[in-house]
């Protein structure tokens, strides 16, 4: 009689656990499925490429006026060398004229004053004209951030994220209102680096990767020049780490580029190391024109979306 009763309760809980076997592998079923079309990444709103736009232009302007101040700096070196060269020829004969032209001065005296007032208005006035296409960008930046923003949030943009891009912002919009070069050009780079982690938010064409490349480059070239070069050298494994991640994503779509692209990002890093600024110019613009040439080859492959 027990024997049987256990042989009950066996069989009982054997067919138990045989009815629970189905479900389980329902929930396993379930817990595998891929994502719906409705859970992956949305498809980036054009705002996206306004703000990139905008913000390249804004770094393309700064570069121009850096290396025209460069420019004029050494031209201005080059005059002054000619000047000193040409007033120790020219004591002798200024001494003689000196008395005549004593005279002269208390006339010319108050229509150099007046004509000094009206070119330092217009000096103002070009200055002001000279920044009207950073100013103009800047405010394009803001309105274009302001549409995106909730879409972005709403993309699965963190707050952290969201934060560093916005702060990055206030500080470039700052410096172009004090029209600081140097210092704009730096905030500018930076605002580039958090709008890569803008493009990770969303379905995109060129890849998040792409455009933290061209940040690492960029920042490592822009802190050379400050002669920072320990901090400059700190971005080649990171320029390294975003080409491998770019080369996986991009090898399918633009097989030409790739190997030429990996030479140039070898030669950068190779000026980097070595210090030199010239070189380390050159180096730089033959791998933004690679990056350049491969943008133009993923959106064809796209079919230009």
């Amino acid at each position: 009689m027990a024997r049987l009763e256990f042989r009950i309760i066996t069989i009982a809980v054997l067919a138990g656990l045989l009815m629970m076997l189905p479900a389980c592998s329902s929930k396993d079923k379930e817990a595998k499925k891929p994502q719906t079309s409705s859970q992956q990444k949305a498809k980036a709103p054009e705002e996206m490429k306004s703000i990139v736009s905008d913000l390249e232009m804004i770094i393309s302007e700064l570069e121009k006026k850096i290396e025209a101040e460069k420019a004029s700096a050494l031209q201005q070196n080059t005059k002054l060398i000619t000047q000193t060269q040409q007033e120790q020829q020219n004591q002798q004969g200024q001494g003689q004229s000196q008395q005549g032209q004593q005279g002269q001065q208390g006339q010319s005296g108050q229509s150099q004053q007046s004509s000094s007032g009206d070119q330092s208005q217009a000096g103002q006035q070009n200055q002001m004209s000279a920044w009207q296409k950073e100013d103009t960008s800047i405010k394009n930046i803001h309105r274009n951030w302001n549409a995106l923003e909730p879409e972005a949030i709403k993309s699965g943009l963190s707050t952290t994220d969201r934060d560093s891009f916005e702060q990055a912002l206030e500080k470039l919009t700052l410096a172009i209102g004090k029209q600081k070069k140097e210092d704009s050009l730096s905030a500018a780079i930076e605002v580039y680096g958090q709008y890569a982690n803008l493009v990770k938010t969303f379905t995109t064409t060129v890849p998040a990767e792409f455009y933290q490349l061209k940040y690492e480059v960029m920042a490592a070239v822009d802190q050379a020049m400050k002669k920072e070069w320990m901090t400059a050298q700190e971005h080649i494994p990171k320029i390294q780490e975003s080409w491998t991640n770019l080369k996986v994503k991009a090898e399918s779509k633009d097989g030409k580029s790739i190997d030429r692209t990996e030479f140039s990002i070898h030669d950068l890093e190779q000026a980097l190391k070595s210090e030199e600024p010239d070189l380390l110019m050159i180096k730089a613009e033959i791998v933004m024109s690679n990056l350049q040439k491969m943008q133009k080859e993923l959106y064809k492959s796209s079919g230009g979306a």
